[in-house]
């Protein structure tokens, strides 16, 4: 106060008489002859950036679990789909083809997430060698 009946205005990051972080504004007005002070805690305007930022990692992480769920959902029936047709082909065609799988395991913050890549071998009929992808 003693700032602002000086004549003084000036913005100021302090801490007030309980001892709590405060951001204060003070000025003069000549018109009444009287000086202003306003203060707010610096807890007080943190807060709501605080539950913001808060609300959008929860929210971002359950967008990417959704996502992923909504892959591995989508993806399952086109695998299996693929492996029923692989099965089918070799049927029809009598050539030897072997598919195996090779998982690559990612570590996350949720566990961890496998990754399947479907390779083939190659084979030989009549002679010539031919490898499938």
């Amino acid at each position: 106060m003693g700032h602002a009946l000086e004549g003084k205005t000036d913005v100021l990051k302090t801490v007030d008489h309980m001892g709590n972080l405060i951001l204060c504004s003070y000025t003069y007005a000549p018109s009444v002859r009287m000086g202003i002070v306003a203060k707010i805690f610096l807890n007080d305007l943190r807060l709501p950036f605080l539950k913001t930022a808060l609300l959008t990692y929860l929210g971002a992480f359950v967008l990417f679990f959704l996502g992923g769920l909504a892959i591995k959902m989508t993806a399952a029936p086109l695998v299996s789909e693929l492996e029923k047709n692989a099965e089918n082909w070799k049927s029809r065609t009598k050539i030897s083809i072997s598919l195996r799988p090779r998982t690559t395991s990612l570590n996350c913050i949720t566990g961890s997430i496998s990754i399947s890549r479907w390779h083939t071998e190659s084979f030989s009929k009549n002679g010539k060698t031919a490898t499938l992808h």
